[in-house]
Formats: C-alpha cells, sequence, structure tokens
C-alpha cells in the first residue's frame, strides 16, 4: 500500500505535519493580517496577538503529542500471540514508513476480525555499536490472536512475504505513552527508551542490552498507546532463533563494549 497521499506530492507524515503545524500557523497569519485590514487594529497589536496565539497552539500540541507526560518504566507480561513479521534492515528511523504501511494494509484489506490487532517492531542491535548503521536487524509486523485472522488473510501474508512464528508469554521492562495523533511516534522513542534504559541499568545493572542483544528491544503499538521496553524473559533460545540476517560488523565502540559486557561476565561467574 503506497504512502503517498492523494496529491501526489507529499508522504503521507509530511501531509499529516503540514496539517497539524503548517496550517493552522497560516490560519493564524491570516487572521491576523485579516483583522488588521478590516478592523483597523494596529500593526504590533495584530502581530502580539498572532504570536500569542501561535504559542499557545504550539503548548496545546506538545501537550497532546506528549512532551510534558512523565513517563514510568515498570516490568510487563506480553502474549501469548502469533506474529506475521517481515524481516527488516537498515536504519532505524526508517521503520516508521513500515509501520506505515502495516496500518494501512490492514485498514485496506480488513485482515483482522476485529480491532484487537497490534503492531510489534523488534529491534537486535544498537546503531553506536555498528561500523555501518544501515545494518541494523529488526522485525516488523501484525501481533494478533491467530484465531480472529480469516484464512483468506493468512494465505495473502504468506503469499506476500509474511513469516509468522507463535509467541509464547514473555516478559519486559516497559514504558508507554498514550496515543492522541500520530505525531506521538515521532516523540515516543526520545521518551520512553532512556526511561527503560535506566530502569534496566539500575535494577539489572548485569543485563547485556547492548551491542548484539540477546534479547531484543521492542516497540509495541495498540489502539490506543505506543510502548518502548527490553525483553526480560527465560525465553531465550526463542528470541535467538528469531535473529534475521547475520551478525553486522562492529565498531570500535561496540567491540570495546562487548569486551567489556565478557570481563563483566568473567567477574560474575568467579564470584
Amino acid at each position: 500500500v503506497s504512502t503517498q497521499s492523494t496529491w501526489g506530492l507529499f508522504s503521507r507524515q509530511e501531509f499529516m505535519l503540514l496539517k497539524y503545524l503548517c496550517l493552522p500557523a497560516g490560519l493564524i497569519t491570516a487572521a491576523m493580517w485579516l483583522s488588521r485590514i478590516f478592523l483597523g487594529i494596529k500593526l504590533c497589536t495584530a502581530i502580539c496577538t498572532g504570536v500569542g496565539l501561535l504559542i499557545c497552539y504550539l503548548l496545546i500540541m506538545a501537550f497532546i503529542v506528549g512532551i510534558f507526560t512523565k513517563c514510568h518504566a515498570e516490568e510487563k507480561e506480553r502474549g501469548p500471540f502469533t506474529f506475521f513479521y517481515r524481516e527488516f534492515q537498515g536504519q532505524y528511523h526508517n521503520t516508521a514508513m513500515q509501520f506505515m504501511s502495516l496500518l494501512s494494509y490492514e485498514q485496506h484489506t480488513k485482515l483482522f476480525q476485529d480491532k484487537s490487532v497490534a503492531y510489534l517492531g523488534l529491534y537486535w542491535d544498537d546503531p553506536r555499536c555498528l561500523e555501518n548503521p544501515n545494518h541494523c536487524r529488526a522485525a516488523i509486523g501484525y501481533a494478533v490472536d491467530k484465531s480472529k485472522a480469516l484464512p483468506s488473510s493468512l494465505e495473502l501474508l504468506d503469499s506476500i512475504g509474511y513469516k509468522t512464528v507463535d509467541f509464547p508469554k514473555w516478559k519486559g521492562v516497559e514504558s508507554s505513552m498514550k496515543v492522541w495523533i500520530w505525531i506521538t511516534y515521532a516523540v515516543a522513542p526520545m521518551k520512553l527508551i532512556p526511561v527503560v534504559a535506566k530502569y534496566v541499568h539500575d535494577k539489572y545493572p548485569n543485563f547485556n542490552q547492548g551491542s548484539d542483544l540477546e534479547y531484543p528491544m521492542y516497540e509495541y503499538c495498540d489502539a490506543d498507546q505506543t510502548s518502548y521496553g527490553a525483553v526480560y524473559s527465560d525465553e531465550k533460545d526463542f528470541f535467538a532463533k528469531l535473529v534475521p540476517f547475520k551478525k553486522p560488523a562492529r565498531s570500535s565502540y561496540g567491540k570495546e563494549y562487548e569486551k567489556n559486557v565478557a570481563g563483566q561476565s568473567k567477574k560474575d561467574a568467579q564470584l
């Protein structure tokens, strides 16, 4: 499903950005000048009023988007569910297009019988630890109760290259945000990942969540919220089987990180 707008000039994300940010700013500017022309308001008064309205609008939007939301991490169980996914390799910010395609495709084809479908991304690499960030590995797709999918939908997903795996129940350290508008998805990683990382670092200091992840980081989006988390579970063998592509070359930072992790693991074993 194309992510282009009906005008064909902008991607859907760019069009929505214009809608929520640029269009209101334009309307406020137009109102400012019309009030000056028809009501005779002084220029400085009109400018101050327009700037004030724009600031108020931006503050309201920041609140709705979640910039001022206080986020907390918690240990949470996910699953069981069936994961219909495609493997991805590239810079992680490009996965936004993959999620948009998943959403559009599900809305157009009605793959599942109800709205219980969620969208899941699994991320195995820390970009800082790779020689080339374009080699970051991920798996992205639908997390759903298999019984809610029509047989024809399962055949369709298989025919266009989706893989299928049944997830067991697993644990994760997770932080979530309410989603009111799509821009929240862009803000969420900056808000939630540091919260999860701090919780994991403080409570599980020997947890290897860095260069070549034994367990992946994950992004879980359902009807009204988005979550980021670090898998922390006894299902190590299960997640090891899902790792797509071969191990990417390490940067000097990644090699040093792995050396430090190995040294710490050795000390822990001796203790």
